[in-house]
């Protein structure tokens, strides 16, 4: 999917014909700016929401610069690849979801486009420009890989949960048992908004000896853990939440159902959360 469209800017100048693509001329007529028959015409470029377009990720294929700089927010095209009768091209960023593409039927020395003007013949003109390129998604992108180091007494529960408010953007996948990956691009997500969960739960009849251990390979987020527990104060699972930005990483434990009691810790737990590339992420632990 392109996940951009173009359209022409509709001038009351112009006659146009069956759509807002073809204009209706007569014979003679000759291409100048704003003239009867137009000789810069205008298409816009604009991404669909939740997409940013840049000219860097526009190309007209077999075609060259003209004589004028080029910029981060200008391109100039004439060759082969721009077909009679246009002169020349230009690209212009707008905003960070529209281009303006320039279509010269004249010459225009600011752009650096030379030829003659267009003639309007007896006969109907046809022409398609060939425009490629892609819009990109607009915001940040997430990638994560959560990793489960379990021990050798059964393996936890593992599930994860997105937020709600990401439900739909990010998307969670389980490559192998031991590993979960969330990813995706959010459009708008501010430091200490929570991402996603992760609940690490113990096997029937098990439990954590100590709330497994958590690493995160980056400061770019951040998490806390809340470990439950069963009326004879074993630990049988662990939620962790993992939020954007850096920051402070807590742990609790809810003893609400912890008697006032000992707890016979017999096996290790040991976790990690692992990241790849800019992200971080990933859990386990022993029983």
């Amino acid at each position: 999917m392109p996940n951009f469209k173009i359209t022409r800017k509709i001038e009351n100048s112009d006659n146009y014909g069956c759509n807002c693509f073809a204009t209706n001329q007569k014979v003679g007529q000759i291409a100048s700016p704003g003239g009867l028959l137009d000789g810069d015409i205008i298409w816009y470029l604009d991404a669909d929401p939740g997409y940013t377009v840049s000219v860097a990720d526009f190309d007209i294929p077999n075609t060259t610069p003209t004589s004028v700089s080029q910029t981060t927010t200008k391109r100039t095209f004439q060759g082969a690849g721009v077909p009679s009768p246009i002169l020349g091209v230009v690209f212009e960023q707008l905003t960070t979801t529209r281009i303006k593409i320039g279509i010269y039927l004249s010459p225009n020395g600011t752009h650096g486009i030379n030829g003659s003007a267009f003639t309007m013949p007896v006969t109907n003109v046809n022409t398609a420009l060939d425009i490629v390129g892609c819009a990109n998604p607009a915001g940040e992108s997430h990638n994560f890989e959560i990793t489960c180091n379990h021990g050798e007494k059964g393996h936890p529960e593992k599930t994860v949960n997105v937020d709600s408010d990401h439900v739909g953007v990010l998307s969670v996948s389980q490559p192998s048992s031991h590993v979960h990956h969330v990813s995706g691009v959010i459009t708008s997500i501010s430091d200490g908004d929570a991402m996603f969960t992760y609940l690490l739960s113990a096997p029937y009849l098990k439990r954590f000896t100590s709330v497994p251990s958590i690493n995160i390979s980056t400061s770019l987020y951040h998490y806390s853990s809340m470990a439950d527990t069963d009326s004879d104060g074993n630990i049988i699972s662990v939620l962790y939440t993992i939020f954007k930005g850096a920051g402070s990483s807590t742990s609790n434990t809810n003893t609400s159902n912890v008697p006032a009691l000992g707890v016979n810790s017999s096996y290790a737990a040991v976790s990690t959360f692992q990241s790849t590339t800019s992200s971080g992420g990933g859990g386990g632990g022993g029983y």
